[in-house]
């Protein structure tokens, strides 16, 4: 088991107390995620739903309005330790008994390793994330609900749906982000498609998404996480990675533009115990990063906009 490490993620000032939703957000038109706004108008606000009166009444019955942005992953007071939380005074469920089929298990030889490369199960920086993205989480599935008298520390690795419904009368189900895809969120039935956000989904032969099943998340169709990024060698010939310019031992390697520090727009390797690897957080920041005009969001929570594959090419040298 990996140890984990803290990670270099913001707590939002806003943080535990009610919200007030910006005024350039416009949830009926679903309008660009603008910068200004800061977490509370992108969809890791899990109190907002994106469509407009009955839809905003229906659900409630799929996972609990906690009314709070940031207590859907962090809490103040009796945080997560186990070995998959990674984060700072992280709130979620990190289910230990799941398994993880990684894209090395089947595609090895398409997987060059240049010399002191290996692959190993996701570190805290990717359990984090697959914490909700896992699809078989709930969306909701959190140690510390808001007020007095709403902490269970088992929910560190075990989800209650019972503890979970004794929140809100409106609350029936606790759903996982693939159970939202299916019921919902669909091509056929909403206009938010969730299931390129169900990174443990896998696909049929037709390309169909497929959601996880029982305790196994298929991770080998996407970006390889757990994969140790080249140190001794890189820069060498054959090795078609450019070295990181900044090596803190015990917690990540980064790309770094002058300042000494790990900007959130510099993508980085983290040191979870076997050395620097590549994880969820690698690329993304789920807080948000600014575009260079600082007005948007780049898209899909990047640290680096990938037009002209500019993101892929931080790291791969073609």
């Amino acid at each position: 088991m990996k140890r984990a490490s803290w990670v270099a993620l913001v707590v939002v000032a806003q943080g535990f107390g009610s919200i007030v939703v910006a005024e350039e957000w416009d949830p009926d038109t679903n309008a660009p995620n603008l910068a200004s706004g800061g977490i509370e108008n992108t969809r890791h606000n899990m109190t907002m739903s994106y469509l407009s009166g009955a839809h905003r009444a229906t659900m409630r019955i799929w996972r609990n309005d906690y009314g709070e942005v940031c207590v859907y992953c962090h809490t103040p007071h009796g945080a997560n330790t186990t070995s998959g939380a990674g984060m700072p005074l992280w709130n979620r469920t990190v289910n230990p008994s799941l398994t993880y089929q990684l894209y090395t298990d089947v595609i090895a030889t398409t997987l060059q390793m240049a010399g002191d490369q290996t692959a190993s199960a996701p570190g805290p920086a990717s359990l984090t994330c697959l914490s909700c993205h896992d699809g078989v989480t709930a969306i909701d599935s959190i140690i510390n609900m808001p007020g007095s008298g709403n902490y269970r520390a088992s929910q560190d690795e075990i989800e209650d749906p019972g503890f979970l419904a004794g929140w809100s009368a409106d609350t029936f189900e606790n759903l996982d982000l693939a159970s939202c895809a299916s019921e919902c969120h669909n091509p056929g039935g909403s206009p938010f498609d969730f299931y390129p956000f169900v990174i443990g989904a896998g696909t049929d032969a037709d390309g169909n998404y497929v959601a996880p099943v029982g305790t196994t998340i298929d991770l080998r169709n996407d970006h390889p996480v757990g994969v140790l990024y080249p140190t001794a060698t890189a820069g060498s010939p054959g090795v078609d990675f450019f070295p990181m310019d900044v090596l803190i031992p015990d917690r990540y390697a980064f790309f770094d533009d002058g300042n000494g520090r790990a900007d959130k727009y510099e993508l980085r390797a983290y040191d979870s115990g076997q050395g620097y690897e590549i994880e969820c957080a690698s690329c993304h920041d789920p807080h948000g990063v600014p575009d260079a005009a600082n007005i948007e969001f780049i898209p899909s929570f990047l640290r680096v906009d990938n037009t002209g594959s500019a993101l892929c090419l931080t790291c791969h040298d073609k």
